[in-house]
């Protein structure tokens, strides 16, 4: 019994019973006297002839200067049965309306304003996923940056430090002997150059701003050791950067994970765009499985940057494999 007092949307159903009734009424006035005219002046040459007139001009007749005969009647009458017919539907649409437009506010205002805040309370929980899963792989790639940096070219410069620093003590002694080792030192650093210019690419690869998605992806696989079959839209063609860079990472994360540890045979990528923009990345190996998004994998990163991006990810890596990876990114 108190449940429906202590509820606004109640008083709001009382009140809108209420205000409804002078509506109601207009609305079922305009509709019967439409109704009744329009269907009274089409008829009238049925029925006028067995009305007795009092003789003269009165009423409209006296205003338009015409005679009141039977057949001006007629006429008169049903040019307005007409009219009122016609405008029928806008009058009684009209009306409807005005009482909807009442009745919605009063009846559904309450449902619709907290349908609202739960909308923006989704919205927002959303965006602050989206805004956690930005961090967390922006994180993750500082990380495997510094990560890749250390174990690579930052352990090959320490080794061409000490070399130089060999080569420096054997000038005097054993000339022959230090030109070996700057030979050496010459090697080791081409392959820190080699180093560096893979984890550039990693970061801000040159290609894919300078010739774009379809020949990044090109590159992607012609540098995987696994045999991969690439396909990719005919019309595909520059994308927002952030997309593009984000399909790019994507695939080559894919691709990275099968290499070092799927044991696959051959690998497949295809790249879907929808009628809505939206694109979708596909990957495939027929490696042994067991590939997983869990904190500390790879792929984790991965997932926190399509979502970031707003978009969805999902793995499928069951034991013995297949492994598959889809990641669908929305347009704009």
């Amino acid at each position: 019994m108190f449940t429906p007092i202590r509820d606004s949307q109640s008083w709001l159903d009382l009140v809108a019973g209420i205000v409804d009734l002078p509506f109601a009424l207009v609305a079922f006035v305009v509709t019967v006297v439409w109704w009744s005219i329009g269907l009274a002046g089409i008829s009238s040459i049925f029925w006028d002839w067995s009305i007795p007139y009092k003789p003269g001009n009165y009423g409209p007749f006296r205003a338009l200067g015409v005679a009141n005969t039977h057949a001006n009647r007629v006429v008169l009458y049903t040019i307005a049965g007409v009219i009122f017919l016609v405008t029928l539907p806008g009058a009684v649409r009209l009306v409807a309306l005005l009482r909807a437009h009442v009745a919605r506010a009063l009846l559904c205002g309450v449902s619709e304003m907290k349908e609202q805040i739960v909308g923006l309370q989704v919205r927002n929980a959303g965006l602050t996923d989206q805004r956690q899963a930005a961090a967390a792989a922006e994180t993750n790639a500082l990380r495997r940056i510094e990560r890749d940096i250390h174990d690579g070219p930052q352990q090959r410069l320490v080794r061409v430090a000490m070399d130089l620093g060999r080569a420096r003590q054997q000038m005097e002694s054993d000339p022959t002997a230090a030109r070996v080792t700057i030979e050496e030192v010459l090697g080791q650093t081409r392959e820190t150059l080699d180093e560096l210019r893979a984890l550039s690419r990693g970061i801000a690869p040159p290609i894919l701003t300078d010739r774009g998605l379809p020949a990044a992806l090109a590159a992607l696989a012609a540098r995987s050791p696994v045999p991969v079959d690439l396909r990719l839209p005919p019309d595909l063609g520059r994308l927002q950067p952030t997309m593009e860079t984000t399909v790019y990472f994507v695939v080559a994360e894919a691709l990275t994970n099968i290499a070092k540890h799927s044991q696959a045979e051959i690998a497949a990528v295809r790249v879907d765009i929808f009628d809505t923009g939206s694109v979708q990345v596909w990957t495939a190996d027929n490696g042994i499985g067991g590939a997983s998004v869990a904190k500390g994998h790879g792929l984790a990163g991965l997932a926190d940057r399509v979502r970031a991006a707003g978009g969805e990810f999902d793995l499928s890596s069951p034991t013995g494999g297949p492994t598959e990876l889809r990641a669908v990114l929305p347009c704009g």
